[in-house]
């Protein structure tokens, strides 16, 4: 073989492996980080819709037992309905430890939602109001179990950016 030809194959052939290791390599890195950017959308929406359930746990509480609220809204029923969404999809692309105790939180709290109504079938507005509060602090008292170990498994999840 000619030498001419051998050094026109030779930087070819080179810069033909580069650029596809290159593409390999970056794809990877791609596809990655979309997968971590969708993890982390879903991991803020729990979260947030804890963090909302708990908000209105405690100011529902508060009213209920005349205590002081600062009778800011929240969206208690948007949050219900996120938190039993993502406990059914969520599955697809959450850590599998974030995913089963999601599942279980919201496993508790339909469950005390549904004591809770049936508890207060012929009930008078005073005990409502009192069975009301004593549900509020038990919502509380879930999430204020599963959200920092929610947090924890969603900050171990992260990538190492460093």
């Amino acid at each position: 073989m000619d030498i001419t030809v051998v050094k026109l194959i030779v930087p070819f052939l080179t810069s033909v492996i580069g650029a596809a290791l290159g593409a390999m390599f970056t794809l990877s890195k791609t596809k990655k980080e979309k997968i971590w950017d969708e993890k982390r959308d879903l991991y803020n929406r729990v979260i947030v819709a804890l963090e909302d359930s708990l908000y209105w746990a405690e100011q529902t509480r508060a009213t209920c037992f005349c205590e002081y609220t600062c009778s800011i809204p929240s969206n208690i029923q948007e949050s219900e309905r996120e938190l039993s969404r993502l406990s059914i999809t969520g599955e697809l692309i959450m850590d599998k430890g974030f995913f089963e105790l999601l599942v279980d939180t919201n496993k508790q709290l339909r469950i005390l939602r549904f004591n809770g109504y049936e508890d207060s079938k012929g009930l008078s507005e005073k005990e409502i109001s009192e069975g009301l509060g004593r549900y509020a602090y038990k919502v509380r008292k879930v999430i204020e179990y599963s959200l920092p170990k929610l947090i924890e498994i969603a900050r171990k999840d992260l990538p190492n950016k460093m």
